[in-house]
């Protein structure tokens, strides 16, 4: 099946409390952890991180769907909310906020036999076998290189021999009420490896290695594998992590999910760039490291919110 024809979006409803503990047991506590994982390239990109109580790093993500919130006595419920949220895994946040993370999902059988299968589980109930699955589907920024490979990243770059591949992947940096506005960043060959230098937004996020992002203007970032979570039952494949950071829901709050601000996004980039064609450079190549030449690769998208 042709990746325009794929059909990415957000689920209406998250994983239950209790599936979620059955995966974890399942896989011995690597996958659906008790806090959702995020991603470094989710951080720098602006998802709020916190941290419990075992030091591990986690963030919220959305759910297309609204939550009404009612503050006043019980009896007062019958005359309607107080007011209502845009839904997310913890509670509800306003559909602006761009700190918010998004977990895309998809029907498993629209990549099933382009994705590769890394874990089967089996969890018998009532006399039939639920299955879950753990595959790679795509490939997308996601966490710091090492230390010593950032420096020598660095070197490289500031040198211009570093290869381009051929692909870039696109962040947010717009405002919800006025259209999205993304900036593309291309993506660098390095001894078989890929990776995307990513502008720091998000100096208070804590990163994979415990650190904030602090003052640190650009981050190397490893662009990997996704890996899916998949409720074969269900028919539906989740990133196991956060992996989008910095876009906001939409401009008001909907129970729609067509024609929002963020599936629109997904539309119109992470669906195209999560299973981009590497064209590798042989050939050493000019490039601008002026902070402006990113001006050349902004875009502006027209977005109909749906209210």
């Amino acid at each position: 099946m042709e990746i325009n024809s794929l059909k990415f979006e957000i689920s209406h409803y998250d994983l239950s409390y209790e599936k979620k503990v059955i995966v974890r047991k399942l896989t011995g506590g690597k996958y659906q952890k008790e806090y959702p994982e995020v991603t470094d390239y989710a951080v720098l990109n602006g998802l709020k991180t916190k941290i419990n109580k075992k030091g591990e790093i986690y963030g919220d993500y959305w759910i297309a769907d609204t939550q009404d919130v009612y503050e006043g006595p019980m009896d007062m419920i019958a005359y309607g909310p107080d007011y209502t949220f845009q839904k997310t895994n913890a509670y509800g946040a306003f559909p602006t906020d761009k700190t918010i993370g998004t977990k895309p999902s998809i029907k498993y059988s629209l990549i099933e036999e382009r994705a590769k299968v890394i874990k089967k589980y089996i969890y018998p109930k009532c006399f039939y076998d639920e299955e879950y699955y753990i595959v790679e589907f795509g490939e997308y920024p996601q966490n710091l290189a090492m230390p010593n490979t950032q420096k020598t990243l660095n070197d490289l770059y500031s040198q211009n021999k570093l290869n381009k591949t051929g692909r870039s992947f696109s962040r947010d940096i717009g405002d919800v009420n006025e259209g999205m506005l993304c900036v593309t960043e291309d993506e660098y060959e390095y001894q078989g490896k890929k990776y995307v230098r990513v502008k720091n937004l998000n100096p208070e996020g804590v990163l994979s290695n415990g650190k904030k992002a602090g003052v640190e203007e650009y981050y190397w970032i490893k662009v990997e594998p996704v890996v899916w979570f998949v409720d074969k039952g269900e028919d539906i494949a989740t990133t196991n992590k956060i992996i989008i950071g910095g876009v906001a829901y939409n401009n008001s709050e909907t129970y729609n999910y067509q024609n929002t601000y963020i599936s629109n996004f997904i539309e119109y980039f992470f669906k195209r760039e999560i299973n981009q064609k590497t064209i590798r450079l042989n050939t050493e190549y000019t490039q601008s490291n002026d902070e402006n030449s990113n001006q050349k690769n902004t875009h502006k998208v027209k977005v109909k919110v749906k209210k």
